[in-house]
């Protein structure tokens, strides 16, 4: 990936460069509103030398009054809430160790339609979900003796986010989509191990709030609690998680 370059052709043409930026800055930093350029370096807003309005460069280099304008991402990271012991009881198994509770970890990128809907597209990922039992295998699910598993799950989400505003910085938010999952599974059985996996799709819906922490209104504060169910698996998830939006303004 590196090459070798002497320093002599490293170095030489920096300062004609520099010196070519500096004699025209003066003449372009003004009327640059484009690209909200100031001492032609973008600082993550609009030019002081441009009007407001003027439709310049604003957030991390997104052209303002352009759709580009009304995407927004952020991620979170919460708890995820399961009835898995309840999945694998096969009516053999007793001193149940109920590991339903997990964590999660999730990312999304939306586009607001309006003020009050927009779509978004998600990921997220679970860690294990740990499950521990005493077999008397009396059916055909567990052979006898101690059994283990562990459960994890990645999901793909599709949504139309509604918002309502209640307070100058608080807004409910209400999800209705649909979620592709991804489920591994993972068995021990007096030290014999096998997996099993499957996939699918549901109907997911969440609610929530976001707060609006004041940095030029670009950053929100989101709480956000979801529910699906997976059906190959006749799982019930919910999910509670926190985490930050980004909005360009």
């Amino acid at each position: 990936m590196k090459t070798n370059t002497t320093p002599a052709r490293l170095w030489s043409p920096i300062p004609a460069a520099a010196l070519i930026i500096a004699l025209t800055l003066p003449a372009t930093a003004g009327d640059n509103d484009a690209y909200g350029a100031v001492g032609g370096t973008m600082i993550g807003g609009e030019a002081a030398s441009a009007p407001h309005d003027s439709g310049g460069a604003i957030g991390w280099f997104v052209p303002a009054n352009t759709p580009f304008s009304k995407f927004y991402w952020g991620a979170g990271y919460g708890a995820m809430f399961t009835d898995y012991a309840d999945s694998v009881d096969d009516g053999s198994v007793s001193n149940v160790n109920d590991g339903d509770d997990g964590t999660i970890f999730n990312v999304y990128i939306g586009y607001n339609i309006n003020d009050f809907l927009s779509v978004e597209a998600g990921y997220a990922s679970s860690d294990d979900v740990d499950y521990s039992a005493d077999s008397d295998g009396s059916s055909d699910s567990w052979s006898a003796g101690e059994v283990s598993a562990d459960y994890e799950a990645e999901f793909y989400s599709l949504s139309l986010v509604g918002r309502y505003p209640i307070a100058p910085r608080w807004t409910l938010l209400g999800r209705l989509g649909l979620t592709y999952w991804e489920t591994t599974e993972r068995f021990n059985e007096n030290g014999f191990i096998s997996t099993q996996s499957d996939s699918g799709s549901s109907a997911s819906v969440g609610a929530g709030f976001e707060y609006d922490i004041g940095v030029e209104d670009r950053f929100k504060l989101r709480g956000e609690l979801g529910y699906h169910h997976i059906n190959d698996d006749d799982l019930d998830v919910g999910t509670a998680s926190v985490g930050f939006v980004y909005e360009t303004p």
